[in-house]
């Protein structure tokens, strides 16, 4: 009986100055201890006041992360928090990404930045919206269910009435289903499966493979093909399945009449920031 109350009075003693020791500890060391250091920083940075002064503090909180996904998250975070503070320290947190695992990419986090002040095309019944350049025009066609982005590079007349001369940098067309896409009505093959049926053999120079894009990392198909249309030039096009809808994001498609037509505009990049705010509605 005497030896059990020792032990008892060994173990309140052990835990009484276990207690002491873990109540001497600071918050962090806590917080570490129970949670991982990377985990610890990345709320830590989460929970500082963002302003220019705090900058650097944040910044040092993510570097002191392990070299995982989570590191590059808490730059991205940092980088989104100063878009409408500060541009230049923005990129100083994108520049930090290193894309572990292929996650969070440099490139999406640097376009953000720049397509921060574009204006938002939603679309309720089609189920998604995508930022476009401020100064360009969006064309709704419900006949075909596309929608078309670009800019008014001139105009010309035909009977005494000035037509817009219309250069297209971007368009999504909206298929309820597999069944609408050409050529699969009856057959009802895969997305990736009339993808091949219908753009393989590949010439050369053309392209097909699957990516990730968007605001959350949507997987899709892209497919760099060459089309004629008056003018011989490499399309680029995105093929991405929702539920049971198929959408269809292209990018500039050259005609005679766009074809060499000054623009400020380089067409590939904006076709890729398009692509980066891609989101899908829930």
């Amino acid at each position: 009986m005497k030896r059990l109350t020792k032990i008892i009075i060994g173990l309140l003693i052990f835990v009484i100055v276990l207690g002491g020791i873990w109540l001497s500890l600071g918050e962090k060391t806590k917080c570490k201890l129970l949670y991982g250091k990377n985990t610890c920083n990345f709320y830590e940075m989460m929970n500082i006041p963002v302003s220019i002064d705090n900058f650097d503090k944040m910044m040092n909180l993510c570097r002191d992360m392990e070299n995982i996904p989570k590191k590059d998250s808490c730059f991205e975070v940092i980088a989104d928090s100063f878009i409408n503070i500060d541009t230049e320290k923005s990129k100083q947190a994108c520049d930090e990404i290193k894309e572990f695992n292929g996650i969070h990419k440099k490139e999406d986090c640097y376009n953000k930045i720049q397509t921060a002040d574009w204006q938002t095309y939603r679309n309720e019944e089609y189920g998604f919206e995508v930022k476009y350049p401020e100064d360009w025009f969006v064309r709704e066609d419900t006949f075909t269910k596309e929608i078309y982005f670009g800019e008014t590079v001139g105009f010309y007349e035909e009977n005494g009435t000035k037509i817009p001369v219309e250069k297209i940098g971007f368009s999504v067309e909206f298929y309820s289903n597999l069944s609408k896409l050409f050529g699969n009505e009856s057959v009802l093959l895969s997305l990736k499966d009339w993808v091949s049926e219908t753009f393989l053999p590949l010439q050369e120079g053309e392209n097909v493979e699957d990516i990730t894009f968007g605001a959350n990392n949507y997987n899709g198909i892209l497919v760099e093909t060459y089309k004629e249309l008056g003018v011989v030039h490499l399309i680029k096009t995105v093929y991405v399945k929702q539920d049971e809808s198929i959408y269809e994001l292209k990018g500039e498609v050259l005609t005679p009449a766009t074809a060499g037509v000054p623009t400020k505009y380089n067409y590939d990049k904006i076709f890729n920031q398009m692509l980066s705010t891609f989101r899908f509605l829930e």
